[in-house]
């Protein structure tokens, strides 16, 4: 059962942004084995981190429920954050190697990356599409899902010996870069810069080899840029205007006080009723999300989601912060992952549909990876 979940996931992680029957059919593989093996081997984690993520998915149930009085439709909707949530368990519950991650979740990742790249290309220069650039959905939400993809990937980079791994490793890493540079999605660059920072600062032990590929991808970069200067100097200067965003914020705290309940906030999935007209003239009237991931998770479901939430993230910070081995490639990913999440969250609901899952089964599987070993990460 073991295999039907590794290649599963392979099949997940490479389809993942594709809206394809394929895409489904790897998703309930994998979530069908997945149980299989836990309850096998009963190694779900009754534990407090476990505990707050579904009690937060439950509060947003019952926050969604209570204002729509529609458990059936309801349900429907909220089926995505329960698949994310239940990312992060079952990715937390079952062992992986590192082996395992490299070969099942990584490689399909990296060809799905460079696959991507080209269907935005034909996007962008062949059908003329209305968004501009993008993988999948919108461009920020393309941006979430390849700088989350990075951060994954890089840590691993130092661990490989095998010549012919490490050089898709980097092939992909180099496709990664130039589509989030395509992308211009100013969080994402600003977000992309912060993890490279991080990683070579602190994590790296790049060799000459190594920096000198770093070099072939600078100057790949610079090419890019030249070519794309225009786009990207207009994407830069938009850095310091936050069009909309101020006032989608200040429409969803108003619109939370206005409802009274402080607690369960306007039910989840409302924000995107709210009526905008009177904080921004001549734009839309509503919008899909509230463009800051804990000012909507507040707005919709009270103090009580978001305590729920930041208890989670803190209770994953404390975990960072006992880890004894600073140098495992596990303590590594978790860390960009965390501060990517953060970052990202900032100004876009980072926690939904595909960049949401991504996000936590990458997280469930560092989390695992730190606790095979409790002589060296307290838990």
């Amino acid at each position: 059962m073991k295999n039907v979940f590794l290649y599963s996931s392979a099949l997940l992680f490479f389809s993942l942004p594709y809206h394809t029957a394929v895409k489904y059919i790897a998703m309930v593989l994998v979530f069908l084995s997945g149980v299989f093996i836990i309850i096998k081997e009963k190694s779900f984690k009754m534990d407090l981190l476990n505990l707050i993520l579904l009690g937060f998915g439950i509060e947003t149930l019952i926050s969604g429920v209570l204002h729509t009085g529609e458990l059936k439709k309801f349900l429907y909707i909220e089926k995505d954050l329960w698949i994310i949530i239940s990312g992060f368990i079952l990715y937390r519950s079952i062992s992986l190697t590192k082996d395992e991650i490299i070969k099942f979740v990584i490689i399909p990742l990296i060809v799905s990356s460079i696959v991507l790249f080209f269907c935005g290309l034909y996007k962008y220069y062949i059908l003329h599409d209305y968004y501009k650039y993008h993988l999948f959905t919108n461009v920020n939400r393309s941006a979430i899902y390849a700088v989350l993809t990075l951060s994954f990937i890089l840590p691993f980079i130092d661990i490989i010996k095998e010549y012919k791994i490490k050089s898709i490793f980097i092939i992909g890493i180099i496709f990664i870069l130039i589509t989030l540079m395509f992308l211009a999605s100013r969080n994402a660059m600003i977000t992309m810069i912060i993890i490279l920072m991080l990683y070579f600062i602190y994590f790296s032990k790049a060799g000459l080899k190594f920096k000198l590929i770093l070099m072939f991808i600078g100057v790949i970069s610079f090419i890019f840029i030249y070519f794309n200067y225009g786009w990207l100097v207009f994407k830069i200067h938009m850095l310091t205007h936050l069009p909309y965003r101020w006032d989608i914020w200040k429409a969803g705290i108003d619109s939370y006080i206005e409802s009274g309940n402080y607690l369960l906030g306007i039910g989840t999935n409302n924000f995107r009723s709210i009526d905008l007209t009177p904080y921004i003239s001549n734009w839309q009237t509503h919008i899909g999300s509230g463009h800051n991931l804990f000012i909507e998770i507040l707005v919709e479901n009270g103090i009580l989601g978001l305590g729920l939430y930041l208890t989670f993230l803190i209770l994953i910070i404390m975990k960072l912060k006992n880890c004894k081995n600073k140098n495992d490639v596990f303590f590594k990913t978790a860390v960009l992952l965390v501060v990517t999440h953060l970052l990202t969250s900032m100004t876009e609901t980072s926690l939904m549909k595909e960049h949401g899952f991504l996000f936590l089964a990458f997280l469930g599987m560092s989390i695992r990876g730190i606790e095979k070993d409790k002589g060296k990460c307290l838990t």
